[in-house]
This record gives structure tokens, sequence and C-alpha cells, in this order.
């Protein structure tokens, strides 16, 4: 790999250390909470997928993409606790519209793939044990070949389209824990 965790480490240790991830992973968030994570990362990857599917981005690692994962997540959450809707955050939607504007850009978007798909084959694995219901979303069939040609997509060149992916990451986190705290979530 190239040396863009590097220049992506600050960022990344900001979302990582964001209030909302630290009670992810003492395991305090209430399931209500993690829903509105679920849903909003849904909508997220949605967008992102979509932008990767149109320019052929996914053709040899089609195994990498969480929405059908996350939706099963949802489904099983919705039965369990009877939930039917999560507000989008607004950083949620910011994120959306950035993935539309940029969605001719391979490199761009291999940046995005970078930040959301590697802490997924990596973080996600801690957090699969941390969170209510299963957590298909979590699951890979072959993390080592995922990483592999995820990472023989990397340039360094990503990386400042990479810190803005961290960058709208962390103000997504931070706008779910201020919901949380205004109880806008419940």
């Amino acid at each position: 790999m190239t040396i863009l965790k590097e220049l992506t480490w600050d960022n990344h240790k900001k979302a990582e250390t964001t209030p909302f991830m630290k009670r992810l992973a003492k395991k305090e968030l209430s399931p209500k909470e993690y829903y509105t994570f679920l849903a909003n990362q849904y909508m997220m990857y949605q967008a992102l997928e979509d932008a990767g599917d149109a320019i052929d981005l996914f053709d040899d690692m089609d195994s990498i993409k969480r929405v059908v994962a996350i939706d099963a997540d949802l489904r099983e959450l919705e039965t369990e606790h009877k939930f039917d809707y999560a507000k989008m955050t607004n950083s949620a939607v910011d994120y959306i519209k950035h993935i539309k504007s940029i969605s001719e850009d391979r490199e761009k978007l291999i940046a995005h793939c970078y930040v959301r798909y590697f802490g997924d084959l990596s973080g996600g694995q801690i957090l699969k044990r941390l969170v209510p219901g299963s957590a298909v979303c979590y699951d890979f069939d072959d993390v080592g070949m995922l990483k592999s040609k995820l990472g023989s997509m990397l340039k360094d060149s990503m990386a400042d389209e990479a810190n803005l992916c961290f960058e709208m990451m962390t103000a997504f986190l931070i706008e779910l824990e201020e919901r949380s705290k205004d109880g806008s979530l419940e």
C-alpha cells in the first residue's frame, strides 16, 4: 500500500475518537441510536455503491458492497425493536450530495472506498461484537482478498479526498452524538 494511511491518519483518529464512537466501543449506544447510525450508513453506502457501479468500480470485488447486508441488519432491528423510521442527518445528506458530485471521478470514489470499506474490513470486525443485532454488515467472504484488491487501487494522490471523507464521517458522528444528547433520535 502507499503512504495514504499516514497521510490520512490524523483525520482517521479524529473520526475514531468522537464521543459517538467511544460510546459505541463501550456498548453504550441504545438500539435506536445504532439503528439511526445504520439507516444513515445505508443511504450513504447506497450513493457510493450506485456511483461505483455506474463506472464498474466493483467489477472484481462485488462482495465488498454493504447495502444488502445493512438492509438485513435494519430489518432485524425493526422486527426486534419495532423501529420503522430513522431521521437522515444533515451530514449524511451532505455526504450523498458530495458523492453524486464526484460520481464520474474514479480516483475520488476509490478514496471514499478506502475510508469506508477498509474501516469495515478492519475495525468493523471489532464493532460487530459491540452493536445490537447480528451485525451481518460487518461479515465479508474474504477480508484478505478484498483488502488486497482495494489496496492495489490506492494512490497517495487520493489523500485529499480521503481526508475529506474522514472529515465528513466525523461530522456525521458528531451530529449523531448531538442528536442523541438532545433526544431527537428517539
